[in-house]
C-alpha cells in the first residue's frame, strides 16, 4: 500500500470547517479587528459556546467571567484562539466518525490527556503559545483514525498482531508496538499519515512537525524542541493510564529529555501532579461538550 492511497477515499475523512480557514485567514491579517474576528466565530453558534466554556474553565483559570469572543481574544490572544478553534473543530468533526477497531471515546480522552500534559509540560519550560503544543499533543495520534476509516482490514491486522506480540512473548522488551507493525505491513506510520493530513489541511507546520514527528523528534528540521515535548507527554499519558489510543507500550524518551536538556526524571513530578488535577475537567470540557 503507498500513504496517498489512505488519501483516495477523502469523504471518509472529515473537513475542517470553513469558519476555521475564514478565521485563521483574518488572524494573520494585522488589519483585523477583535470585533471583526469574533463576528466570524459567531457564525457558528455552537462552536461560539464551546470556545467560552473552555475560555471560562480551569483549563485557563481566569477569575473573572470571559462573556464575548472579542473579549477572549484580548485575554488570550488571537493565535492561541486560533488553535483552542482548530482544536475545537478537530474533536468535533472527528468524535462520531465511523471507526471500528477504536473506542472514540478513549482515543480522545486520550489525545486530551497528551494535549494537555504538551501544553503544562511546555509551560514549565517557559516555551511560546503553549496551546499551540497542547493542539499537537491533541493531533499527534490522528493519523492512526485516518488508517482505521480508510484501511480497517490493515488496520485490525497491525492491532492484533501488537496485541499477539505483548501477550504471548517472554521477552516483553520484544513486543512490538502498534508503530512497529504499521511499518512492517504498511511500509508507513501513523506518524507520517498525521502529518501528511495536516499538511492537506493546509495547518501551520509547528502543527505538520510535532505530528510527523513525535515518535522520532531528532528528525524534525524545525520543531524538535515541539515535537520532543508531545513525544513524552504521549508516554506521560500512556503510563497514567488516561484514555487509549489503542497502544500500550510506553516508549523510552531519553532522545526528548536530550533535546530539551532535562537533566532528571524529577523534573516530571510536579508536571504529573498538575496533568492529574486538571485532566478531568479538561476532557469534559474539550469533549463532552463538543
Amino acid at each position: 500500500m503507498e500513504m496517498h492511497d489512505l488519501f483516495k477515499n477523502e469523504t471518509k475523512i472529515p473537513s475542517l470547517p470553513e469558519v476555521f480557514y475564514r478565521f485563521k485567514e483574518a488572524v494573520e491579517d494585522p488589519d483585523t479587528s477583535f470585533e471583526e474576528l469574533g463576528e466570524i466565530i459567531s457564525c457558528d453558534s455552537g462552536l461560539t459556546v464551546h470556545l467560552l466554556k473552555i475560555v471560562n474553565s480551569p483549563f485557563y483559570g481566569f477569575q473573572n467571567q470571559v462573556e464575548t469572543i472579542p473579549h477572549a481574544i484580548s485575554i488570550i490572544g488571537c493565535d492561541q484562539l486560533n488553535d483552542l478553534v482548530l482544536a475545537a473543530s478537530i474533536i468535533d468533526r472527528f468524535k462520531n466518525a465511523p471507526t471500528k477497531g477504536i473506542d472514540m471515546q478513549l482515543f480522545w480522552e486520550h489525545s486530551i490527556a497528551c494535549g494537555l500534559a504538551a501544553k503544562i509540560l511546555a509551560n514549565h519550560l517557559g516555551m511560546i503559545n503553549p496551546d499551540s503544543l497542547f493542539v499537537g499533543g491533541l493531533l499527534h495520534d490522528i493519523g492512526r483514525l485516518v488508517i482505521c476509516l480508510n484501511a480497517p482490514r490493515h488496520f485490525a491486522e497491525i492491532y492484533l498482531e501488537s496485541r499477539n506480540s505483548q501477550t504471548y512473548l517472554e521477552n516483553q522488551d520484544e513486543a512490538k508496538s502498534l508503530l512497529t507493525v504499521e511499518n512492517e505491513i504498511l511500509g508507513f506510520g501513523h506518524d507520517e499519515v498525521g502529518g501528511e493530513l495536516l499538511r492537506r489541511w493546509r495547518l501551520p507546520k509547528i502543527h505538520q512537525e510535532t505530528v510527523r514527528y513525535h515518535h522520532s523528534p531528532i528528525e524534525a528540521l524545525l520543531f524538535n524542541k515541539e515535537a520532543s515535548i508531545v513525544n513524552i507527554a504521549d508516554n506521560i499519558s500512556k503510563s497514567l493510564a488516561l484514555g487509549s489510543s489503542g497502544e500500550f507500550i510506553i516508549s523510552k524518551y531519553d532522545e526528548a529529555m536530550e533535546i530539551l536538556e532535562i537533566r532528571n526524571e524529577d523534573f516530571f513530578l510536579p508536571i504529573i501532579k498538575e496533568i492529574q488535577e486538571k485532566y478531568q475537567n479538561t476532557t469534559e470540557v474539550f469533549f463532552q461538550t463538543a
